[in-house]
């Protein structure tokens, strides 16, 4: 083989490995992102409020899919239920539930799906970057309430006095993951692997990472 043979070779292959990696990279499975977490927590404000924004979202939307959990470390005890922070907190966690509802209903634990998770985002972010100004869990939910929401506020306030069993789903996934929710009330898994601090602690990184581009991009 002559020097131009080779070198017409070579080309072909970087030409091959650049166009099977651009494949795969265009063509790969969205990121799950499963989010556990209790509302008065600060762990918790943290995140939504530095890690997981809208911006980041909106960024990176097509390639991710969200699973959110509003639990953390409640407990059932015989016919209601007791959160951590008092019933302020249960009450937090149930008008999460309800707004997750209204999203991705009958089923308010599912993978949401991209046409609707930017909605889901602003909420949590907005929630927890207002919530120790606003006390009043009414207000600061309305307040929260993306514009041109469908359905409104008052739907998601009779959900959040009148459905009962809405966190028996969420109560039941949370226990799946065991004490990875125990230190802080809040637990992030992306992907299938573990639950680590490193997830929620350096989310924007982490997800950064795994999609190939710049944390700052």
């Amino acid at each position: 083989m002559n020097l131009r043979s080779i070198f017409a070779f070579s080309l072909f292959l970087i030409f091959a490995f650049y166009s099977t990696n651009t494949d795969a990279a265009t063509t790969a499975p969205p990121i799950k992102v499963e989010i556990f977490y209790e509302t008065l927590n600060d762990a918790a404000r943290q995140f939504f409020v530095y890690q997981f924004t809208p911006q980041f979202f909106a960024e990176h939307h097509d390639k991710l899919t969200l699973a959110i959990i509003p639990y953390g470390n409640t407990t059932a005890n015989q016919d209601r239920y007791v959160c951590p922070f008092g019933n302020q907190q249960c009450q937090a966690n149930k008008m999460h539930a309800c707004f997750l509802k209204t999203e991705v209903d009958p089923n308010p634990s599912a993978i949401i799906e991209d046409r609707v998770a930017s909605n889901v985002v602003a909420f949590l972010h907005c929630f927890f970057k207002n919530r120790r100004a606003e006390k009043n869990l009414d207000t600061l939910g309305e307040q929260c309430m993306p514009s041109g929401h469908e359905p409104d506020w008052p739907t998601i306030r009779t959900c959040l006095f009148e459905d009962e069993s809405i966190m028996d789903r969420f109560a039941s996934l949370t226990e799946l993951i065991g004490d990875d929710i125990k230190d802080d009330g809040l637990a992030v898994r992306i992907g299938s692997g573990n639950i680590t601090d490193n997830n929620k602690v350096n989310f924007t990184k982490e997800i950064c990472t795994r999609l190939g581009v710049s944390v700052y991009q």
